[in-house]
């Protein structure tokens, strides 16, 4: 109807490349029946909106106002397509119901107020289901620990982040990584010889939750004029710390617990400002 022109259905795309247990033959077997009926639109389709959203906001900050009204009508009409095609039950299931269908859609701000509440609530069972291990491939995986710890679940993204089993980024770690995989598994075969890059950052991206999510230091303004210091304390964690030298000097972020109490500390450099939020 009138939502086909902006749905993204031709054509080829990897999509939500190596999400756990996906290998190389699944992909060529994916390929070959994208050759013939076609690709599935759903990963497409939310970056049509996504990109369009961002074009419009960069239009107005350099003053296009021709520009930044075409590409947020563009971004309405996809995100309202994308909607009509792969939201189903107020929000309980999305697109092919992986947990990055999920993570993208909140992520993205694609959704209803009613369909992101219940969209947080079935990736969170997705998580759970997996035994609290993480299902997203190269797409969304940054976007994972972030998306569940900003929106109530920041023990369930702890829990993820302390995995030690595979898939996890401690599982690489105790098999002597010292860089981020390819995939998860480092794709080794029968004789311990990986087939894959071993040094290759896509799934290792998640780690800036490490100083904007743990530490809690975010920029809220280019160059960190403003800057949020709002830590997600738990894990397990006694202390956490991270330190950044910004275009105006030293941010720094540091919590600890002491007893049933937590001591934080903040640096905020000369010239700017900030938002402390107390845990």
């Amino acid at each position: 109807g009138p939502h086909e022109n902006y749905l993204l259905d031709r054509g080829f795309h990897w999509g939500e490349w190596l999400r756990p247990g996906e290998n190389d033959m699944d992909y060529v077997v994916l390929k070959v029946l994208l050759k013939i009926f076609g690709s599935s639109p759903v990963v497409a389709t939310a970056y049509f909106a996504y990109s369009s959203k961002l074009l419009s906001s960069i239009a107005q900050e350099l003053n296009f106002s021709d520009e930044e009204c075409y590409y947020r009508t563009l971004s309405e009409n996809v995100r309202k397509a994308w909607r009509a095609a792969f939201v189903q039950k107020g929000g309980k299931r999305i697109g092919e119901d992986k947990q990055d269908d999920y993570v993208r859609a909140i992520a993205f701000d694609l959704l209803s107020k009613s369909e992101r509440q219940e969209a947080i609530t079935r990736l969170a069972e997705l998580v759970r289901e997996a035994g609290d291990h993480l299902g997203t491939g190269f797409l969304s995986t940054a976007m994972l620990l972030p998306v569940l710890a900003d929106n109530g679940h920041a023990e369930l993204a702890y829990r993820i982040l302390m995995q030690t089993s595979m898939p996890s980024w401690l599982y690489q770690v105790e098999r002597g990584a010292t860089t981020t995989w390819d995939t998860w598994d480092g794709g080794y075969d029968s004789t311990g010889k990986g087939r894959h890059s071993h040094n290759h950052y896509a799934l290792g991206s998640a780690m800036s939750w490490l100083q904007e999510g743990i530490a809690g230091m975010t920029p809220i303004s280019p160059g960190y004029r403003r800057i949020r210091f709002a830590p997600h304390i738990g894990g397990g964690l006694t202390f956490a710390k991270a330190a950044l030298e910004t275009p105006h000097g030293l941010a720094r972020s540091a919590w600890r617990i002491e007893g049933d109490e937590v001591v934080f500390e903040v640096c905020v450099p000369s010239g700017t400002t900030a938002q402390v939020h107390t845990p």
